[in-house]
């Protein structure tokens, strides 16, 4: 099942939840000084998050579709703006494995972003990952394989778990990396300290 292109009216209803959402964003500054809820650390983020949580509580499949940027074409933007070289491994069933620093590295973090199998990555995403690897490989050598998942409608759940499990097979396989040194060593304290 693919998603229909977006139509000239799925595009000009994002307009409304937008408009919308501006004052949503300022109640929000308004309110920040007498809420005891978790926030960022910033007004500005505070505001900009309240504006997109309303907004994309709002658009549809196709509207979301329509915003976003697949997860190949992320990576290698963002790639060529660090100045990195894009790395991608394409396994036998066409599943992309994009890496962050080098792939022969001593331990592997395998990463699958988030956005509920229906969002592909941002940069945000691949930031933050670029600052995990490079901060844990100065005490070891480490990298990240970004599992450039199919996301629905197009792959129906649970493709998606059919897809980590044959990415981490291909790490073990043909990579040769050993079970201890691919992700579950790293989920410790040095990736949690990244979290914001």
């Amino acid at each position: 099942m693919a998603t229909r292109p977006a139509t000239l009216v799925d595009k000009l209803s994002l307009i409304p939840p937008v408009v919308v959402g501006l004052p949503v964003g300022l109640f929000r500054l308004a309110t920040r000084p007498f809420t005891n809820d978790v926030k960022p650390e910033t007004a500005y983020k505070d505001f900009v998050y309240a504006v997109f949580r309303h907004v994309l509580a709002r658009v549809t499949i196709t509207q979301e579709k329509w915003l976003t940027v697949p997860t190949e074409q992320t990576y290698i933007t963002w790639a060529e703006k660090k100045s990195l070289v894009p790395d991608t491994a394409v396994l036998a069933s066409g599943l992309k494995v994009h890496w962050i620093g080098n792939p022969s590295s001593e331990k592997v973090f395998l990463y699958f972003h988030g956005g509920g199998y229906v969002n592909p990555i941002t940069p945000q995403h691949l930031d933050w990952l670029l600052e995990i690897q490079t901060d844990l490989s100065k005490t070891k050598s480490v990298a990240v394989a970004v599992v450039g998942y199919t996301c629905a409608p197009e792959g129906q759940y649970p493709v998606q778990l059919q897809e980590g499990a044959e990415s981490l097979l291909w790490l073990l396989n043909a990579q040769g990396k050993k079970p201890e040194d691919v992700s579950r060593q790293l989920l410790s304290k040095d990736i949690l300290r990244h979290v914001d």
